[in-house]
């Protein structure tokens, strides 16, 4: 992850993204992804389920947690709760989950 960092700060004040009639910049975006890194456990290998109702706090929060060696299990939060429920159990329960145990990877279930 540090050579993404690397090159995300290369583009410093150039705009990353648009949202919500407002320009993000790479330096924006690295300010959200250390304010993600805060909210993550010490203890790496973890599932770490992704809500957010931003693209930028979305796309900071995976590039946090792939950074500091968890599992993303992007989850919508418009989904009715059973089906949150049943996503996770599947998460839980994937031999998938094994293999990526301590890779940084991302976790998609349905």
């Amino acid at each position: 992850m540090p050579s993404i960092r690397k090159k995300l700060a290369q583009f410093g004040d150039a705009v990353a993204c648009h949202e919500a009639g407002r320009a993000y910049s790479y330096a924006d975006l690295l300010k959200q992804i250390d304010q993600a890194a805060t909210r993550l456990p010490e203890a790496k290998g973890q599932i770490i389920e992704v809500q957010t109702l931003s693209i930028i706090e979305g796309l900071a929060s995976l590039l946090a947690i792939l950074e500091h060696g968890h599992i993303a299990f992007p989850l919508p939060a418009d989904l009715p709760n059973a089906e949150q429920k049943k996503m996770r159990q599947v998460a839980a329960n994937s031999s998938l989950y094994k293999q990526l145990y301590d890779s940084g990877f991302i976790l998609f279930s349905s």
